[in-house]
């Protein structure tokens, strides 16, 4: 009987697994039906009369590249005129003179031509105010060793116009439009409140521990409403997603036309502080 019963169970299991093959063997996935035709970055800023525009086809599917486009038409009007951006050494960036580059409060319209499309985007370039020290993006502590920490937190909520700043201690530091692919200790001010209790937010803070005699130099970029709200919304999907977070939502640029990324607009003040001037 015993071994009637054994030998049912071990049936019934060579059963069950070959059923499984089979329904693991009729699974088909489908490829990604979505369509991303053109990924926009870069815009006008007011720090040089030299602009960047980069261009891309995305890498969609894991295996992918992403791919540079170098054959396409690119004009910006500033307002009053279209400025024709030409392609670069760098593939996939365009580059025009834009000297009108302090239109405060008035619209920068991008157009670009691509395989017989036609994509549009448009920012409004918002007046940054001044760097003043009584308002900047982090603490400073006296430590006992007659140093200085600064704290710099990545985010900060509730403030009244979404900014973007970089602080660092390495002066000889250019912020450069050209340099898509530089990373830049960015931080980040926006006019929403911390993200949703449920989604466990860790605060990224970055620490630079300095002498009297140091000095650091911060850069204020000015971001449009849209512009903020841009990114506010790619944070939620990265920097504060959970792990028991919903379904990834999707996240839209200004571009027309399905076109990803932003094409933006932002006024930037640039300062030089000595550390003994901070510290209260």
């Amino acid at each position: 009987m015993r071994f009637k019963a054994i030998y049912s169970l071990v049936v019934l299991l060579l059963v069950l697994n070959s059923c499984k093959k089979n329904v693991l063997n009729r699974i088909d996935f489908e490829p990604s039906t979505l369509s991303h035709p053109l990924v926009i970055e870069g815009g006008i800023n007011s720090l040089q009369k030299q602009q960047f525009i980069r261009l891309s086809l995305p890498a969609i599917a894991p295996g992918n590249v992403i791919t540079p486009v170098s054959n396409a038409l690119v004009t910006v009007n500033d307002g009053k005129n279209d400025i024709n951006f030409n392609a670069t050494n760098a593939p996939g960036v365009y580059m025009a003179i834009v000297n009108d580059n302090h239109n405060y409060g008035q619209a920068y319209t991008l157009t670009v031509v691509y395989n017989n499309k036609t994509y549009t985007a448009v920012d409004t370039l918002k007046r940054v105010e001044p760097i003043a020290g009584n308002i900047l993006p982090f603490a400073t502590v006296p430590l006992q060793n007659g140093k200085v920490q600064l704290t710099i937190p990545k985010h900060t909520f509730g403030v009244t116009h979404a900014l973007k700043w970089i602080v660092t201690n390495n002066t000889s530091i250019i912020w450069d439009p050209s340099m898509f692919d530089t990373y830049y200790d960015y931080s980040y001010a926006h006019r929403y409140g911390s993200p949703n209790a449920l989604y466990p937010l860790t605060q990224v803070n970055r620490m630079i521990e300095l002498g009297l005699a140091d000095s650091i130099k911060i850069y204020k970029f000015s971001l449009s409403d849209a512009q903020g709200q841009y990114l506010y919304s790619i944070f939620q999907e990265t920097d504060w997603k959970g792990l028991f977070s919903s379904v990834p939502g999707k996240i839209t640029g200004n571009g027309s036309g399905g076109a990803e990324g932003f094409f933006g607009a932002t006024d930037i003040e640039v300062k030089s502080y000595q550390v003994k001037d901070l510290v209260k």
